[in-house]
């Protein structure tokens, strides 16, 4: 059994003062523990070296941990384990970034001898808490490993739900249990302690391909190369940005001071939630990239990617297209390259037909929608960020200290220096553009490296963006680590709440019945003995009815209430839809099963009363299929999730004219409520009440009158406590140990649906770009040439992971254009 564990040489190198030429900051090397004796359970990582040497190991790099140099820190978690059996050699890699989202989880098998048949490798991977012993989230797949083949890679995407502090992996090859190939309690070594910082933004920087790439991680001797990350690409610069103790509340290095020698200057800090992944390395579904904030490429690296590996390339672009940022260098000093770039992301999704016809070419987007950045954005310094604690010191909650009040000190002594106003930044003309990219946002920048940009470029870009956009809790409006009090606001009226009007009815008559009625009736034919059976096996039924009686009320089926918002491209055949989904089961199904396109993300109270709860959940991929085994949906309980889905769609509107005027063609599969149609010409029409696969003649229409019958529509589908419920006290989610773990967040806005992709498209989509409140009647906007708005009865690209739920009061927006 071999488990491999990433040093960084640069730590020990830098501190014993004999490091080699090519241990740079920065670099690792692959820790090898070798069991040999394979008639026993092999043990994983220190156990494997027995109690003395695992415990000097152990010591070792504690005080590695302890001493390290500011730049040798790296800010991707996980580890690299490789292990033989069964005449298999396992590599996994859990190595990424930590965050909300789907974590991909990189597994290489090389067999030892090419096989003569078939062979099925199930991989089942466990991450843990060591904080949270009862948090655990399994993940299972089946691996084909094909007669004749030299070496299969797959990919595991597993929720990130918590922070991991440990995983396990379990194989079994063939139908049987592999003892050799587990492994059981390995370390995620980098592991966040004390939950993510929800103010950083996890950035994936794309590199050269794995053959240029300079290797963090080599090959194992005895093992597949596993290279995942390569070196920082210089973000000292971005993180410059950010308050100097971030890193340290999230856990990702020790707080140490490093003596510098005399007249030179201290290395810069890296931002210690970026990694760098080499191109051909890229996760290749784009669900695997939900954690990510932002990713930053360059334009050679964007064509080599597209033309060399489509699917990784897809990948991407589809989650941008779902709410990511694209940060995309080398667009030319005076944008010359942008229509490049444009091609690459409006190309048509391959075998797929416009509704409106199948052109050789796919137009390109109008010139407005790049624009240049607000000047009012160019501050020097992030608008949304955490300030700068002055003392420089982290709380004993993890957030950011708050300087003490300057005294007049004592006499004799000379008062504290008042504090200096930061001058504003000189102006820099703005060498970058953005425009979007369906609920996502692209920004291409004329420099070739945008790391080498002062922080001021990358502060103005970050501004335009918006918080809303790069902090991951806010563009999802939810979080993992606090409370989300919106949760309140979408459940379905009138389930799982007691009957309470017939409960003070039926205990009424129950308490004059078994009271003094049946003490009459008994002792009017001598036998008051009966009392002691009677009264309990009374009770008994009444308690019996009243269960039934909920029972029934509620249903045995699953009741979804969901609010969406698709955005659906049909030049590009690309559709992106957020939806918000609202569940509650008399009877729990026994799983749910979705798309590998949709992402799923659990909207938790997160209140203080299940700060310790047990939070087990597990998944089964397939080719074709996620299915969320246990843990998910409970019966009789409220239950909500967030899912997104970015896909090549068909779906659309055929717009055509005919010698009555101009109709349409219903093809999304779902009835019409209302519809606002804008033609070449930016006239507008409307329509109503259009069933899916039929046609309607179109009306014209001022743009405001329509809009205000949409808007309506949307009111009376708002969030909304239900009437007569109460929500629970939110304690700010301090439990007998999170408030420790989680305290680092309290300076943040609170999580907030507001802020969410979701409710920023429906706002865009119902009131106008403007920006008003959606309380706020619309004053009448155009809508794009070509374009369309409608209020449906079901969303063509919404998932519910049942078949036949019953849906109550949704609201479904679906945006298009041809």
């Amino acid at each position: 059994m071999i488990a491999c564990l990433p040093i960084d040489l640069g730590w020990l190198g830098q501190r014993l003062g004999d490091a080699p030429a090519d241990c740079l900051p920065g670099k690792q090397a692959v820790l090898i523990v070798d069991d040999l004796e394979h008639d026993r359970r092999p043990m994983v990582g220190l156990a494997a070296l027995g109690p003395p040497y695992g415990i000097f190991l152990l010591l070792a790099l504690c005080f590695t941990a302890a001493v390290c140099h500011p730049r040798s820190a790296f800010a991707q978690t996980g580890a690299n384990i490789t292990t033989k059996g069964n005449g298999l050699s396992l590599t996994l890699s859990t190595q990424w970034l930590d965050g909300g989202g789907y974590r991909p989880l990189r597994v290489e098998i090389v067999p030892a001898a090419a096989p003569v048949a078939d062979r099925t490798v199930h991989v089942e991977f466990t991450g843990k808490s060591w904080a949270f012993r009862s948090r655990e989230i399994l993940v299972s797949q089946d691996i084909e490993v094909p007669a004749g083949s030299t070496q299969v890679e797959a990919t595991l995407s597993v929720p990130q739900h918590f922070t991991w502090q440990q995983f396990q992996l379990e194989v079994w090859v063939d139908g049987r249990y592999s003892k050799t190939l587990s492994q059981k309690n390995i370390g995620m070594v980098g592991g966040v302690w004390n939950g993510w910082q929800e103010g950083m933004p996890n950035i994936l920087v794309v590199t050269a391909p794995v053959a240029s790439a300079v290797s963090l991680v080599g090959p194992a001797p005895t093992g597949p190369a596993m290279t995942v990350v390569v070196a920082d690409p210089g973000s000292g610069e971005l993180a410059k940005l950010f308050p100097e103790n971030a890193n340290v509340q999230a856990g990702y290095r020790t707080a140490t001071t490093i003596a510098q020698p005399a007249n030179t200057a201290a290395p810069a800090v890296p931002l210690y939630t970026l990694m760098a992944v080499p191109l051909d390395l890229l996760p290749p579904r784009w669900i695997d990239y939900t954690s990510l904030d932002l990713v930053c490429i360059s334009l050679t690296q964007l064509e080599q990617l597209a033309a060399k590996h489509p699917s990784r390339w897809q990948a991407l672009r589809d989650w941008t297209a779902a709410g990511g940022n694209l940060i995309v260098s080398g667009a030319g000093a005076n944008f010359e390259n942008l229509s490049s770039l444009d091609r690459r992301l409006n190309e048509r999704s391959a075998g797929l037909r416009n509704p409106n016809g199948n052109e050789a070419a796919t137009p390109a987007p109008p010139a407005s929608e790049w624009h240049k950045p607000s000047p009012a954005d160019d501050l020097g310094r992030l608008k949304d960020a955490p300030a700068q604690p002055a003392s420089g010191n982290v709380n004993s909650f993890g957030g950011y200290a708050t300087p003490a009040p300057a005294s007049a000190g004592a006499p004799g002594t000379t008062p504290p220096a008042a504090a200096t106003t930061e001058s504003a930044p000189a102006e820099i003309p703005a060498r970058f553009m953005l425009r979007p990219l369906e609920l996502g946002m692209i920004v291409a920048t004329t420099s070739d490296n945008v790391f080498k940009e002062p922080k001021q470029h990358w502060a103005w870009m970050l501004n335009s963006l918006t918080a809303d956009r790069w902090m991951w809790y806010r563009r999802h409006g939810l979080s993992y680590e606090r409370s989300n009090p919106n949760f309140w606001d979408w459940l379905i009226a009138g389930v799982g709440l007691a009957p309470v009007s017939e409960f003070r009815i039926l205990i009424s008559v129950f308490v004059l019945a078994i009271g003094p009625l049946n003490y009459y009736w008994l002792r009017r034919r001598g036998k008051l003995h009966l009392l002691v059976l009677i009264v309990p096996l009374a009770a008994l039924a009444v308690t019996g009815s009243l269960f039934g009686y909920a029972l029934i009320a509620d249903g045995l089926d699953v009741r979804v209430r969901s609010r969406s918002f698709t955005q659906i491209d049909q030049r590009a055949g690309r559709a992106v839809c957020w939806a918000r989904n609202s569940y509650y089961a008399g009877l729990a199904p026994s799983s749910l099963v979705f798309p590998t396109d949709v992402a799923v993300f659990p909207l938790a109270i997160n209140e203080s009363d299940e700060s310790d709860a047990p939070y087990r959940h597990s998944v089964l991929w397939t080719d074709d299929e996620q299915r969320l085994v246990s843990g998910w949906l409970a019966s009789r309980t409220p239950t909500q999730f967030i899912t997104v889905r970015s896909r090549p769609s068909q779906a659309g509107i055929k717009f055509g004219r005919t010698g009555r005027g101009p109709q349409i063609e219903n093809r999304l599969g779902t009835r019409i409520v209302r519809l606002l149609l804008a033609d070449g010409d930016g006239k507008h029409y409307r329509a109503a009440g259009v069933e899916a696969g039929a046609r309607a003649e179109l009306q014209p229409v001022e743009p405001a009158s329509e809009e205000v019958e949409i808007w309506q529509a949307v009111m009376d589908h708002r969030p909304g406590v239900p009437m007569g419920f109460t929500p629970q006290m939110d304690y700010g989610f301090i439990g007998r140990r999170r408030g420790w773990y989680y305290g680092q967040n309290t300076n943040l806005p609170a999580p907030s649906q507001d802020t969410s992709r979701l409710e920023a498209a429906l706002r865009s989509a119902i009131v106008g770009p403007s920006g008003r409140s959606v309380h706020l009647k619309p004053t009448g906007f155009p809508l794009s040439p070509r374009s369309y708005l409608a209020v449906v009865e079901r969303s063509p690209e919404v998932e519910f992971g049942v078949s036949g739920p019953r849906e109550e009061n949704s609201l479904h927006v679906v945006v298009g254009s041809w």
